[in-house]
């Protein structure tokens, strides 16, 4: 393999040959997910904890939207929230099992105990995209609630491995359990 600089016609081979090409453990993951949702008719899924307005937290969610796709995890968004209440009754009647505070630093200054709030609401993980200085701004209750951080230059193969594990996504999608089968399941037809 040799990887030209363009603008400067060098070119290098110097990179050691590999036997996997980067992409393959990302593609592993979302097969997995996609067996997993052939069976249970979801994907795993994970909740974005939007914190404050669109333009407070847009930036960060995204980024975590990306990274959960790449793992083939649904990042379920249903907005911001000011509110803790609000914030704690939607990730309780959503799917998922794990929560994604997304908000500026800013916000999260302005709004300390989400992370908390979502631990006491039954998130078995809480996850913050921000950069791991981030923590130093937030309250102790917050700092110990949060499991993991996501940043740009993380380990997001093992922050994906992670998850799966947490959300059982290879056991889904390899059940071979009758209560998963399409020809007995009613609303389906079968």
């Amino acid at each position: 393999i040799r990887f030209c600089d363009w603008s400067s016609d060098v070119c290098s081979s110097d990179l050691p040959p590999t036997g996997e090409r980067a992409a393959e453990p990302f593609e592993a993951l979302r097969a997995a997910s996609d067996r997993a949702t052939s069976r249970v008719r979801s994907r795993p899924p994970i909740f974005l904890a939007n914190l404050g307005p669109l333009s407070e937290y847009n930036l960060r969610a995204s980024a975590a939207r990306n990274v959960f796709a790449a793992g083939g995890i649904e990042a379920l968004d249903e907005g911001g929230f000011t509110d803790f209440e609000e914030l704690t009754r939607a990730f309780q009647r959503s799917p998922a099992p794990i929560a994604c505070i997304c908000a500026s630093d800013k916000t999260l200054t302005e709004m300390p105990g989400a992370a908390a709030a979502l631990k006491s609401a039954g998130a078995v993980a809480v996850y913050l995209a921000a950069e791991p200085a981030t923590l130093a701004l937030l309250e102790e209750a917050d700092k110990r609630a949060i499991d993991r951080i996501l940043y740009d230059g993380c380990n997001m193969l093992k922050l994906l491995a992670e998850l799966h594990h947490m959300m059982r996504v290879k056991e889904l999608g390899e059940a071979e359990s009758d209560e998963f089968d399409d020809e007995e399941d009613p609303e389906l037809g079968g």
